[in-house]
């Protein structure tokens, strides 16, 4: 599984459709290693054009699994395990696809809000809690709406490098640098924008040694 996770996280199509096939045969008794394969095959398609509102209804279906009511207590912060948060993340991703972005972002703003006024587990939060981030951030962008999209590029970026997590690193900066463009900060975007850069080259030197590959 922790295998599938990294193919995936990767875009390693071919590997992650390796993996998938030998999943194990005793996933139809246990509910929550149902909910996995289910999230981990609605992204593979996602990833390879599926429809949105199919893949958003595989989705819904996988979270179903432990949680019947669906995104209905979203707000009401029930207790959700950092699995039902991936999969509500990309809920959201399928939600923007489709082109309702004010649905995702309410569904994002509700998940980076239930993650700062909860008590979960640190290490856990710091998997999600920079994604959440970075999709309120550039779904922001996208809405020309900056200065929020900004706050939360710095946020995601703080966070980042307090907690020595690097993989969403980049993409905030990224992120930022085209929001300060906009902005009429050419200078200090292009500073951001090589940062991200050089990020981005260490990271696939780092996931392309051995230690990450077995």
């Amino acid at each position: 599984m922790r295998q599938l996770v990294h193919a995936v996280a990767n875009n390693d199509m071919e590997g992650s459709r390796e993996l998938w096939q030998r999943q194990p045969e005793h996933k139809q008794e246990d509910k929550l290693t149902r909910q996995f394969f289910s999230h981990i095959k609605a992204v593979l398609d996602s990833k390879e054009g599926v429809r949105p509102e199919l893949v958003y209804a595989k989705l819904e279906e996988a979270l179903h699994l432990t949680h019947p009511a669906g995104l209905a207590n979203l707000a009401q912060k029930r207790m959700f395990t950092f699995e039902e948060i991936n999969i509500i993340n990309s809920m959201a991703v399928q939600k923007q696809r489709l082109g309702e972005r004010k649905q995702a972002l309410r569904i994002w703003m509700q998940l980076s809000d239930y993650l700062e006024v909860r008590k979960v587990d640190d290490e856990e939060k710091e998997k999600v809690y920079p994604m959440i981030l970075y999709n309120e951030a550039n779904l922001l962008y996208e809405m020309e709406i900056y200065r929020e999209a900004l706050e939360l590029c710095n946020k995601g970026i703080d966070y980042c490098t307090r907690s020595n997590k690097y993989m969403v690193l980049p993409y905030l900066l990224l992120c930022k640098s085209g929001i300060l463009k906009w902005m009429e900060q050419p200078e200090e975007a292009m500073d951001v924008q090589q940062c991200a850069e050089h990020l981005f080259r260490c990271l696939k030197i780092i996931m392309q040694s051995p230690e990450n590959q077995s």
